[in-house]
């Protein structure tokens, strides 16, 4: 009939040693939203969707069977590996679940309203890590030291795909009208401070949040990880 939820966020604190956070909420500590989150977007939106979950790259497991399951709030759905179509279920209210043999490659799932294609979602198997894939919520801030940006930071290999397990050891370096406000990794058990410039990924990600200062100009962001390939990124403060 209906549901609450006590929290949607991981948050600091009601937390057992070693834990920092309460991480029962659907999305994490960094604002990264976790498969679940998923799930009641599925339940609870009209706009076309589908999530599909665990990500692809699962090196070793080759033969063993994953059960692959999908999230929609559409028709139906169909899954395909590589390009070949593993069949199409239809929705009705319960996600949909296909047990696959892993085999590295691309993993797709397509959602239909009838016959028309209307969402879909992919993931490719990741090779070794090799350099980062930087996504930012703005380009321009006020030079008012109160405005933030918030950066995303995936550990990817050298076609660009996430890697879903990398843990390396990020370093970021700011430079012009932005400082450091924080950075974070959603590990519940991270207790390293949160202004520093190093913190190890977590899952392949990491967040960034750089505040603006009072100065105009050009903020400057590298992104650098030993044995990785750096990434730039800039911004204007006006």
């Amino acid at each position: 009939m209906g549901e609450y939820r006590w929290g949607s966020f991981d948050y600091l604190g009601e937390a057992e040693w070693p834990q920092r956070c309460g991480n029962f909420g659907i999305i994490d500590i960094c604002g990264f939203p976790k498969d679940h989150y998923y799930l009641y977007q599925s339940l609870w939106s009209d706009k076309p969707m589908v999530h599909l979950l665990p990500h692809w790259t699962h090196p070793g497991k080759e033969g063993v069977t994953i059960p692959v399951v999908v999230y929609t709030n559409c028709g139906s759905a169909e899954l395909f590996l590589n390009g070949k179509s593993l069949g199409k279920k239809a929705y009705t209210g319960e996600q949909l679940v296909w047990q696959m043999p892993y085999q590295p490659g691309e993993l797709k799932v397509i959602a239909y309203n009838g016959e028309q294609a209307v969402a879909q979602k992919t993931y490719k198997t990741a090779g070794k890590a090799a350099g980062f894939n930087v996504t930012t919520d703005k380009q321009k801030v006020k030079a008012n030291q109160k405005d933030v940006i918030h950066v995303e930071i995936d550990v990817a290999d050298a076609e660009g795909n996430f890697c879903p397990m990398a843990d390396n050891l990020i370093s970021v370096q700011v430079s012009g009208a932005a400082k450091i406000l924080a950075m974070d990794n959603g590990d519940p058990i991270e207790l390293t401070p949160y202004k520093v410039n190093v913190k190890k990924a977590f899952r392949g990600k990491c967040l960034l949040m750089l505040q603006s200062t009072d100065k105009k100009g050009t903020i400057q962001l590298t992104v650098s990880s030993p044995g990785l390939k750096s990434r730039s990124v800039s911004f204007v403060a006006d």
